[in-house]
């Protein structure tokens, strides 16, 4: 799982490395009173000034990523000065507060969670509240439904290795209506997918994609 908010910061030695909301990271270094990083990096690390021992994470120098000493991530601040909260329970993210503007009520999405920890609920603060729902296997960790704010249900299956093989739509979430109506993954010895199968639906030609490798 990662999402845009899913980043974190550690510290060995005089290394700091940003763990990104897509999986990356990139490496800092402390060098004369300042983090350096690799030529390609467009992105700037520093301590912030109040002697709170939060880090700064300015991309572009457009927004600024603050982490707790610990390296949880507890705002996000544009050119403009609105900053986007961070709460936390523990070691879950449990509330993202976007900034208010224009003398309006802050907005809010309230996460929750299942019994192993998987993320299962997203709540805004809209009246009435709208959730998003997330049905994950508490043993492999595979998400099983999603259930969007209407109540349409996506299904998916998987094979071995947790590669996606079968997604059905909500239109088509019915058991049954499934084993027809669904997007079928094929996949080729390397574990890459090789064949994609829609349908059929009800009015429409079945529709098959092929990916040949070198």
């Amino acid at each position: 799982w990662s999402f845009n908010y899913g980043m974190s910061l550690s510290v060995s030695g005089s290394t700091v490395t940003v763990h990104q909301e897509n999986g990356t990271q990139v490496t800092f270094s402390a060098s004369g009173g300042r983090y350096l990083a690799g030529p390609r990096v467009l992105a700037t690390l520093a301590i912030a000034a109040d002697g709170s021992g939060d880090y700064l994470l300015t991309r572009r120098g457009r927004d600024t990523y603050t982490f707790s000493p610990a390296g949880v991530l507890l705002s996000i601040t544009d050119l403009n000065g609105y900053a986007t909260t961070l709460s936390y329970s523990g070691s879950q993210l449990t509330k993202i507060t976007a900034p208010a503007t224009g003398g309006a009520t802050p907005r809010t999405l309230t996460l929750g969670y299942d019994a192993v920890g998987h993320l299962h609920t997203v709540t805004d603060s809209a009246s009435p509240p709208r959730q998003v729902v997330f049905d994950v296997d508490p043993t492999s960790g595979d998400l099983m439904d999603y259930f969007d704010v209407g109540g349409g249900e996506t299904k998916f299956t998987y094979n071995p290795g947790h590669t996606l093989k079968t997604l059905c739509q909500p239109k088509y979430a019915d058991v049954n209506a499934c084993q027809n109506q669904q997007v079928n993954n094929t996949y080729d010895a390397s574990g890459r997918v090789s064949r994609i199968d829609n349908g059929p639906i009800t009015g429409q030609i079945p529709a098959t994609s092929t990916t040949t490798f070198d």
